[in-house]
Order: structure tokens, then C-alpha cells, then sequence
């Protein structure tokens, strides 16, 4: 498998959990002021943490760059149809 990627913080951290128990790499892209916690939880759950600016355009950029030397899947934070599907599914 080639691993999954993100730029997010809120949601980070359940995918590198969800990597980990899948036994695929976890790449994920968060900007340098996310707070600690978060940053501890995909510690903790495997997540290989890729550092950005703050700016959308940062992120952006080093998730392309990412996916382009990895060739792993990003997982949009909010921008994403199956992304969307799960959350509308867990609230209904």
C-alpha cells in the first residue's frame, strides 16, 4: 500500500489511527501553529507528520508535493465525497 495523506488537523489524527490498524503509512500535513494535542495524538497513532505554513495555499502545496513523492492518497479534511457520505452516515 502506498499510504494515505491528509491536511487537516481536526480529523488527523483518526486517520493515522485508521492507517495503523490497517498497516498502511500515514502522511499527514499540518500547519505549524496546529496545537500540541493534536499534533501528540498522530504521534501517537503512527501519523508521519509533515510540517506547512498556516497559509490554504502552503497546505496545499506540500500536500501535492507529498502525494507526488509518495503516491499516497489524500484524504481532503472536508472537501471530499466519501468524506462528506461518512459524516452525513454517522449522523443520521
Amino acid at each position: 500500500m502506498v499510504g494515505w495523506f491528509l491536511c487537516s488537523r481536526n480529523h488527523a489524527a483518526a486517520v493515522a489511527l485508521a492507517a495503523k490498524l490497517r498497516g498502511i503509512p500515514a502522511h499527514i500535513v499540518i500547519p505549524r501553529n496546529a496545537p500540541a494535542c493534536k499534533v501528540e495524538n498522530v504521534k501517537r497513532y503512527g501519523g508521519h507528520i509533515i510540517w506547512s505554513d498556516v497559509s490554504i495555499e502552503s497546505r496545499e502545496s506540500v500536500c501535492k508535493k507529498v502525494q507526488e513523492e509518495t503516491g499516497a492518497v489524500l484524504i481532503h479534511p472536508f472537501n471530499d465525497k466519501y468524506t462528506i457520505r461518512c459524516v452525513l452516515d454517522f449522523w443520521s
